[in-house]
């Protein structure tokens, strides 16, 4: 019974915080398209439906999750796009959807692949541009 207990406290404090971190977040968004900035909408609308999701607000929360992602997609930031993709297939996946949850981890993996190798691609042409005129360092000597 002492555990019941224990557990059912636990479960309220989750909710108040989740419950907070939506207000605070709603109030986030509005502010973002009260001064019109896409980018700050864009990440509140993702917390927006983090935290619907945790109180259970399935469909609000894939909501949220695409109006972020075509906002993503207008702005052309892959980083973005990946991260909304993600965060949709989660929520479908809590929404019992597994066929738009693998689809959207999919496109997840693919954007971060691509971005992974835009990555090490100008890596690799910054070390290219380095001149050969000194000697590596050796860990070894101090």
């Amino acid at each position: 019974l002492g555990n019941d207990f224990m557990n059912a406290g636990q479960t309220g404090e989750a909710k108040h915080a989740y419950n907070r971190e939506l207000e605070e977040s709603e109030n986030s968004l509005q502010l973002s398209r009260t001064i019109a900035n896409k980018e700050r909408e864009m990440v509140s609308l993702l917390a927006v439906g983090r935290a619907k999701l945790a109180l259970g607000m399935r469909l609000e929360s894939v909501s949220c999750c695409e109006n972020a992602k075509e906002i993503a997609l207008s702005l052309n930031d892959k980083e973005a796009e990946g991260k909304c993709y993600h965060a949709l297939a989660g929520a479908y996946y809590i929404a019992r959807d597994q066929a738009l949850a693998l689809q959207y981890y999919k496109y997840s993996l693919k954007v971060t692949e691509e971005l992974e190798k835009e990555r090490l691609a100008r890596e690799a042409e910054m070390l290219e541009a380095i001149p050969d005129e000194e000697p590596p360092l050796d860990p070894k000597k101090k």
